[in-house]
């Protein structure tokens, strides 16, 4: 299934971006997604959005998650593959901005004065 939310620029040219991901993960990234841009907080004030954010990594099935650095979150998540030494890190900012939103998406922050304006919802929801 493409990714219908997806773009990317090339160049300062827009282009789609089309990504097969399986239908049930893309509903749950939109659905991630909106959740965190319909809440959002400035930064160093995202306690609800580290919260929300450390349920999904329970609710994954990943265990010792840490707090870092205030409202970030970090775990390790150890491959099968033997033998291996390799590392990941994904990294995603998580904070909004001071802006009013006026999308008006169904979706559209609840807080007002401040919203995700810059795509950092989309970042944490595909991060998880």
């Amino acid at each position: 299934m493409s990714n219908p939310e997806g773009s990317a620029t090339a160049g300062g040219v827009a282009k789609t971006v089309t990504t097969d991901i399986d239908a049930g993960i893309l509903d749950r990234m939109i659905e991630v997604r909106r959740h965190l841009h319909r809440n959002p907080e400035l930064s160093n004030q995202e306690a609800g959005t580290q919260r929300y954010l450390r349920q999904m990594l329970v609710d994954q099935g990943i265990a010792d998650i840490r707090d870092v650095v205030g409202f970030g979150l970090a775990v390790d998540i150890v491959g099968t593959g033997k033998p291996s030494n390799r590392k990941v890190a994904i990294r995603a900012d998580i904070d909004a901005l001071p802006i009013e939103e006026e999308s008006g998406v169904d979706y559209a922050s609840t807080n007002p004065g401040v919203m995700h304006a810059c795509g950092h919802d989309a970042h944490a929801s595909m991060s998880r």
